[in-house]
């Protein structure tokens, strides 16, 4: 409450200060299904908390171990040129928003006061040094507005947690100082834009962000108009453009519909995604990206910026449609994109990453950008491009973000599932639900009610996965009601302290064929992999690797090429294993599935193979394999051929 009372008194202050009662709204309207709920409401818990953790304690305390600019002041001063020969002017500040923001974002989350000081005293430096026009950010960006855009997610997090009146006051006047003819990545500064018009309901702001878009994309575009003209977006238009662009540019029409209902950007934003999906998408739900969007296949890589980037995004698209497979997408993108692209002990980290990746080493990166290129794909505490080793602190905080969601009259919402805890305050009681879950090893998931006071209504809304085969939802141990795979369920009473709230998911094994004559596997939201012994060689004397933080090369050890019949028996196996779940060795779930061995299939260079022909010769003996959450992987062959079924 004392939190709410100083954010009202703010926004009466700032009426007088961003301009006349005329162009401010007392609340601002809202067009979309979902809103974000208060991040300092939501607190991870069990293996979720502990991933936060290894990313403090990895390279989060320890990002000099990544080089420049993360050995530097980050936004906390003026970057020194000099870190990177090739680097452009906004690089560092770019690589540096991408850090701050993320060691932010977790430092809130664990209450960590040494991660939560970097970040206050970014967003500090920032707003005490104004430059004259009342733009922000140092001089050398100019008036480019893509690395600003990046590190102002970090002061909307700030003003968030601390409530800082600066915030919107300097950013109004950063927004008036804005030239309108904005493009590709600079028109990424209308996040923040419709961010400060959900707090202060000042129309000129929201205005000035519409007119940036229309000019960019609505009126036929500019001549620096990548992909974005409105018409393509709408209709689907294959798209050839760099990944992290895809993902921060599109998503800027459909922050502009939350706030103003008009259905055409909302439209652009969807027939852009669906043309995603269509062509680019990888079955662990990030797109083919290095750098630009690339077809899908089964060895096709993707970029780790973009892996926090269409986190980011799908978040955005879940809040303005209320469809269940966002957030689909957005677990299945943490589930195995995101773990799988980093050493389980956050000292490490892949540029590029795919779901077929035998190979993880200085020289098996298919991306052509030379020997620098090739080296993208092993594990490493930083690379020759820095953005990846910035961007992957954001994956998790990002999914944490948008766990716990609000709808209206005091809905509360469990969009993405994982151990966790929801406070928040109504009509004077103070609510908190924890979530008791395994997931996503284990469909059931208990949520416990407990109030400090007289019983609140509550509309509580669950998600039901599109994978689901049925659920059943279950309150205080009556008769369970079942629901269909697909949509929100919403359960309207009034709670009381004690009540409990039992979802049980019904998580059953499928494969999902694939265009590339390849199938995957997958049980509830994970998605399964050939579970490969590992040759790992250390590297510890190179740029950005040390005896504490060293690169890897990473090969196979023992038999990966395996091809599955058209419905291969799958059995489910428990471990009973406990604690940390993300390694081969202590997943609690493995299957075992029947395949041929396919001898012909083999390493024949330095990148890992494509899938076989068709006619290509199996083994006359079926088999049965060991298969694990790709999540838990760091070499891996996740979409297998399908060949002739077992005798």
């Amino acid at each position: 409450m004392k939190k709410k009372l100083i954010k009202l008194f703010i926004t009466v202050g700032l009426v007088l200060e961003l301009g006349s009662c005329t162009d401010v709204t007392d609340t601002p309207e809202y067009y979309g299904v979902y809103k974000e709920a208060d991040i300092e409401n939501i607190q991870p818990s069990s293996w979720l908390r502990e991933i936060l953790q290894r990313q403090r304690d990895g390279l989060g305390l320890n990002r000099k171990e990544s080089g420049y600019p993360y050995n530097t002041c980050l936004w906390n001063g003026i970057i020194p040129k000099g870190g990177n020969p090739i680097a452009k002017g906004w690089w560092p500040y770019e690589q540096s928003g991408y850090m701050t923001d993320g060691l932010y974002r977790c430092g809130i989350f664990l209450r960590d006061s040494v991660l939560m000081q970097l970040g206050c005293d970014n967003a500090r430096y920032v707003l005490s040094h104004p430059r004259e026009n009342g733009m922000l950010g140092p001089e050398t960006l100019g008036e480019s507005q893509w690395a600003f855009s990046v590190f102002a997610r970090t002061l909307l997090a700030y003003y968030d947690y601390t409530g800082d009146d600066r915030v919107p006051v300097l950013l109004k006047k950063h927004f008036s100082a804005l030239n309108d003819t904005l493009t590709n990545r600079q028109t990424c500064i209308i996040e923040s834009m419709c961010k400060i018009y959900s707090y202060t309901g000042n129309k000129e702001i929201l205005q000035k962000a519409r007119h940036i878009w229309d000019l960019f994309s609505m009126n036929g575009g500019t001549k620096d108009n990548e992909v974005f003209i409105h018409e393509d977006m709408v209709s689907s238009k294959p798209i050839d453009v760099h990944g992290v662009t895809a993902a921060e540019v599109s998503k800027q029409p459909l922050i502009l519909y939350l706030y103003t209902g008009k259905q055409e950007y909302l439209d652009a934003a969807l027939g852009f995604y669906s043309s995603v999906e269509r062509e680019n998408e990888l079955p662990d739900g990030i797109p083919a990206s290095y750098e630009s969007l690339f077809p899908k296949h089964a060895e096709a890589l993707h970029e780790t910026c973009d892996i926090s980037d269409f986190i980011w995004s799908y978040g955005y698209m879940l809040m303005a449609t209320g469809d269940v497979k966002w957030a689909d997408k957005m677990e299945s993108a943490v589930y195995n994109a995101a773990l799988g692209a980093i050493n389980k002990d956050f000292k490490a980290l892949q540029y590029f990453s795919s779901p077929n990746q035998l190979l993880a080493t200085e020289k098996s990166s298919m991306a052509p950008y030379g020997e620098e290129g090739l080296s993208r794909q092993a594990y490493r505490p930083g690379f020759d491009v820095e953005c990846c080793s910035g961007n992957v602190h954001r994956m998790f905080p990002n999914y944490i973000s948008r766990m716990w969601m609000n709808g209206d009259e005091h809905e509360i919402v469990a969009a993405l599932y994982g151990p966790s805890e929801y406070r928040t305050e109504i009509n004077g009681t103070n609510v908190c639900i924890t979530e008791d879950t395994s997931y996503p090893f284990s469909g059931k998931i208990t949520f416990r009610f407990a109030l400090d006071g007289a019983p609140v209504k509550i509309p509580f809304t669950v998600r039901i996965p599109s994978w689901a085969v049925n659920a059943k939802l279950t309150v205080n141990a009556e008769q369970p009601k079942e629901y269909h795979a697909g949509g929100f369920s919403t359960i309207e009473r009034r709670f009381k302290d004690g009540d409990v709230v039992e979802l049980d998911i019904d998580m059953k094994p499928r494969t999902e064929k694939r265009a590339d004559t390849g199938m995957n596997v997958y049980m509830g939201p994970l998605l399964y992999s050939v579970n490969i012994d590992e040759n790992v060689e250390i590297i510890k004397d190179q740029f950005k690797t040390s005896a504490a933080f060293p690169a890897y090369n990473v090969t196979p050890a023992s038999k990966w090429n395996f091809g599955l019949p058209e419905n291969p028996e799958i059995t489910v196996v428990s471990t009973g294993k406990n604690g940390f779940p993300w390694t081969p060795d202590s997943t609690p779930v493995k299957l075992k599935v029947t395949a041929f061995e396919i001898p012909e299939w083999r390493l024949l260079g330095d990148t890992t193979p494509g899938l076989p022909g068709e006619k290509i010769q199996v083994s006359s003996k079926c088999e049965e394999i060991e298969m694990v959450p790709s999540g838990c992987t760091r070499i891996r062959m996740t979409t297998l051929p399908i060949v002739e079924s077992c005798k």
